[in-house]
């Protein structure tokens, strides 16, 4: 009498059973691959992760599997493939990160796959064609972090030597190096101190890297050449040796240059440590405007040595107190360091301290002025879209403008625009991160994953933190919107920007 078949249930039951006795083969577990059921399947490379070591065909039946038809099985060979040789593995994982249904948990099968074949998936990554920007980058970054965490100079190596592909996305270079900065930050060998004295393994690597440094160094400042490939050779130059960096950067601080540039160079000293930061920074202040005075702003109140020099600009008159935001006055009288909040609360006495009733209650009357549109729609454009968007102008980076509008009235504008404060969705409350090596970052909480957070500010400039650098990270009670617009609007402005919003909802 002829056998009858087993169904899937039982076959897996009987694979299961053959593993535990040993008796299972890389032949039997081959043909389990092929199996229509997808349950079988899944079981097959379960069991094959301890079996393929010693089995190209096996490994190769492995790899087949990456476009398997059944998420499930997709899935599985995800967790699997980290069992297969890491050259052979990464090409494997980055076709399921291209697949247009690679979802979260797709995602973080592969990732869990990649602490051995993260340089061979980088490498994936750049050639291949299926994988925008706006999804490799996010993934690079986190395998270049891979990388630079564990510290294994081959590894580091073969990141560097990425440096000089060619890619269609220009900002690829810099997205390696942050990444692979993030993970060597909290090392006994961050990768600032790299490019003095490489070891040996890596000398080739960094000799790679410091000539696209330099090309990138002419790029910055060559004002032929595009904005976003000047912007995107700036973004490299954070990571890059002091002298060539700073010396660069500093050029392209005066008014002469595009404000996308000057605000980019300013985030990207921000992220350096040298000290002769603070100054230049501090001499940038007199000629910017308010836009590129909060990135100014930002920079110096991420390190205390540079709170530091802009309390002597303030004793000094170099720097006007009146010209500094109520929120940051506050957080200068209450700092952590006691020798600069002592200093602050003596240079700052009675400022950062006013009344923001008072002077909602003083603007009432604006309300019942003759409005002007069209200057409305203008006061937006230049006080507003650095966190709003409306009719296509500005930056969504606080709350969805048209919809909290509709539950406004003018009165409650009013509030909104002068006391930002009074009522804050906790959705927008700042936050203030200081890394454990002193760098302090503001800005709301825009993403936050399993390994890092990302603050996003005005502009939509964002700054992502790995959680293990994080040494503290603290909820104020203030909104991302500044305080003390009436020294930047009249009456009049508030009327009109008032009728603009409200017309937005008629």
């Amino acid at each position: 009498m002829k056998e009858r078949p087993l169904s899937p249930a039982g076959l897996i039951h009987k694979l299961w059973v053959m593993n535990s006795v040993d008796t299972i083969t890389p032949q039997l577990l081959l043909v389990t691959l092929w199996q229509d059921s997808p349950e079988v399947r899944e079981t097959g490379l379960r069991l094959a992760e301890t079996h393929c070591g010693n089995s190209e065909v096996l490994r190769n039946a492995i790899l087949r599997l990456v476009n398997d038809r059944h998420p499930q099985v997709r899935f599985q060979a995800a967790l699997s493939l980290g069992a297969i040789p890491a050259d052979e593995a990464g090409p494997g994982l980055v076709k399921l990160l291209e697949r247009d249904d690679a979802d979260i948990w797709l995602q973080t099968a592969v990732l869990s796959s990649a602490t051995n074949a993260a340089p061979a998936m980088l490498e994936a990554i750049l050639v291949s064609t299926k994988l925008p920007p706006e999804k490799a980058n996010p993934l690079i970054l986190r395998l270049a972090a891979m990388i630079g965490a564990q510290g294994k100079d081959e590894a580091i190596a073969r990141v560097l030597k990425l440096l000089g592909k060619k890619s269609a996305d220009a900002g690829l270079p810099a997205t390696l190096l942050e990444g692979l900065g993030q993970g060597m930050q909290n090392s006994t060998r961050p990768l600032s101190k790299l490019w003095d004295a490489p070891p040996a393994a890596l000398k080739e690597a960094v000799e790679l890297a410091l000539a696209t440094f330099r090309s990138s160094a002419e790029i910055a400042k060559n004002d032929k050449q595009s904005l976003p490939n000047r912007l995107a050779a700036l973004r490299l130059l954070a990571h890059a040796p002091a002298k060539l960096s700073v010396e660069a950067l500093s050029e392209l601080l005066v008014p002469q240059q595009p404000l996308e540039l000057q605000s980019a160079a300013v985030r990207t000293l921000s992220l350096r440590n040298e000290a002769e930061i603070a100054p230049m920074l501090l001499t940038a202040w007199t000629q910017a405007g308010p836009s590129l005075r909060g990135d100014l702003l930002e920079a110096i109140f991420a390190r205390p040595d540079r709170i530091a020099k802009l309390l002597d600009a303030l004793e000094s008159k170099k720097v006007a107190a009146a010209q500094i935001e109520t929120a940051r006055i506050q957080f200068l009288k209450s700092h952590p360091n006691l020798t600069l909040r002592k200093r602050a609360t003596t240079l700052l006495a009675g400022l950062g301290d006013s009344d923001r009733k008072k002077i909602v209650d003083s603007f009432k009357d604006a309300l019942d002025l003759k409005p002007d549109l069209i200057r409305g729609k203008m006061l937006f454009a230049k006080n507003c879209a650095v966190c709003h968007r409306l009719e296509n102008v500005g930056q969504e980076v606080g709350a969805n403008l048209m919809a909290a509008l509709r539950t406004k009235t003018k009165e409650a504008l009013l509030i909104d625009i002068l006391d930002p404060s009074r009522e804050v969705d906790t959705r927008y409350v700042t936050y203030r991160a200081t890394t454990l090596n002193g760098q302090t970052f503001t800005g709301i909480l825009a993403v936050e994953t399993p390994s890092s957070i990302t603050l996003r500010r005005a502009e939509k400039a964002e700054d992502t933190i790995l959680r293990n650098q994080i040494d503290e990270i603290v909820a104020t009670t203030k909104s991302l919107m500044p305080e003390e617009f009436e020294k930047q609007l009249m009456k009049q402005d508030v009327a009109d920007l008032i009728a603009y919003l409200m017309s937005m909802v008629k």
